[in-house]
This record gives C-alpha cells, sequence and structure tokens, in this order.
C-alpha cells in the first residue's frame, strides 16, 4: 500500500456520535493539532471557533505533507468556513486540493432547506439542521447523518461511546469520554474531556495498518483566568492513548 493511497483513504474518512447529554456545544474557541501518519509529523489541522453559543463563525485549515526521501510523495490542503445557528449549519465555503485534485463545496440555509454547489451541480438538502464533521462541537454527538465538506456528501453515521479513559495531554492527565463514529468508509475515535467537553484528540485507521492520530498543540480554555488549562509539553503537543 502506497503513502499516497494511505493518505487518500485516511482524508477520506475524516471529513467523511449518540448519548452525551452532560455537554453543550461548544461556544467558542481555538483547536490547533498536529497531524501524525504513524509517528511521522506531516502537517496540522486548525479550528477557530468563535462568535456566542447560538451564533458562530468557524474557520478551519488543513495542510499535509508526505514526503519520501526528500521527496513530496502527497500533498493536501483544505480551507473552509462556516456559520452556524443553534446548533445547525448555516453556510459553507470549503476550497480543498487533494494531491491536485481540486474541489469546491459552497451552500447556504433557505426556507426551502439547504443549498449546496458541488462539482456534482446544484442540490437543496434537507430542510432540518445540518452539520458537518464539526469535532469540536460534541452536540454532533446525537447526529446520524454528517456533511463531509470535501465533497458534500451526506455520510451515514453511527455514533457510540466506549467509555471513561485517562487520556494523556503533554503534562495532564484528563478525565475524558472516548467516541467511536462509525461510516462506511471507516471509525473515527474521539475523546471529549469528561466535565468540560472539550474536544481532545482524534484517532483514525489509513491503509496499510497504518494510524493517523491528531496531538494538540492549543486547546481553549474552559474558564476565563485559565485555572484549568491542560498543561502541553514544551513542543506544544500532547499524546491521547486509546
Amino acid at each position: 500500500m502506497s503513502v499516497r493511497s494511505a493518505l487518500k483513504y485516511m482524508i477520506a474518512v475524516l471529513l467523511t456520535l449518540a448519548f452525551f447529554p452532560r455537554i453543550a456545544g461548544a461556544a467558542e474557541g481555538h483547536w490547533m493539532f498536529k497531524v501524525y501518519l504513524d509517528k511521522k509529523e506531516i502537517g496540522y489541522h486548525e479550528f477557530k471557533v468563535g462568535g456566542s453559543e447560538q451564533e458562530r463563525q468557524v474557520q478551519i485549515d488543513a495542510q499535509f505533507d508526505v514526503k519520501i526521501l526528500f521527496i513530496n510523495a502527497y500533498s493536501y490542503t483544505h480551507q473552509n468556513q462556516e456559520t452556524w445557528y443553534d446548533g445547525c449549519l448555516q453556510s459553507i465555503d470549503a476550497q480543498t486540493d487533494d494531491n491536485g485534485d481540486e474541489s469546491l463545496v459552497s451552500g447556504f440555509r433557505s426556507d426551502a432547506g439547504f443549498a449546496l454547489q458541488t462539482a456534482g451541480g446544484i442540490q437543496t438538502l434537507e430542510a432540518g439542521c445540518l452539520q458537518t464533521f464539526a469535532y469540536w462541537d460534541p452536540s454532533i454527538l446525537q447526529s446520524e447523518r454528517l456533511l463531509n465538506s470535501q465533497t458534500g456528501e451526506l455520510v451515514d453515521v453511527q455514533i457510540q461511546s466506549r467509555g471513561l479513559q485517562e487520556l494523556q495531554i503533554g503534562s495532564s492527565s484528563v478525565e475524558a469520554e472516548k467516541f467511536e463514529i462509525t461510516m462506511e468508509d471507516g471509525v473515527i475515535s474521539l475523546w471529549y474531556g469528561a466535565t468540560d467537553g472539550r474536544w481532545l484528540a482524534l484517532e483514525a485507521p489509513a491503509k496499510g495498518g497504518r494510524k493517523i492520530r491528531y496531538e494538540p498543540v492549543i486547546l481553549p480554555e474552559t474558564s476565563q483566568d485559565g485555572s484549568d488549562r491542560l498543561a502541553l509539553n514544551e513542543e506544544g503537543t500532547g499524546k491521547g492513548s486509546s
């Protein structure tokens, strides 16, 4: 299995949970993760969420590069701007370059539903509450279908809690609840703080027995004075355990 094939599979999984009543939707915050393919760092994935709990503006930026013998064997970039209201997607404007294959996804909510434009044309999706794979917002753990922001596809998901675990984030050990998102393309594992609901970590399989890991560089604080801020290590990364 080539590195390029493994990365394409991983990205299809990541962009493609259901009972979690203790956690309210994230109002605002900044997440930055280093992304690893097995033990090799390949890039970053950043999420900036602003506004109020009712009305949010989201900026997403991702870049992955895999080099073999100093040659860039695979590259991926993804930029996305979303607006949300009451936990539902109101608009999306996403651009992706998947190793030279470019795609655009844009859309907005109207009285008739959600108008979505992709390379395949314009379609109107269901009029109900639409959500993307917004890992930063634990309310998606109650969803049965999520929008893939790279392809514009609505993906059927099954989400299960795998219980509480001790998660090592830098020099801090925190109690976290593990969830698994199961879909046709694979399984994504997510960890959320058991007391505050912050998204903390992600793992996903890649073809060839490889593993994608997100290790945090920046996580939102849960209090204004930062008294319960997680202590990241000197490099700003944490490491999750499954």
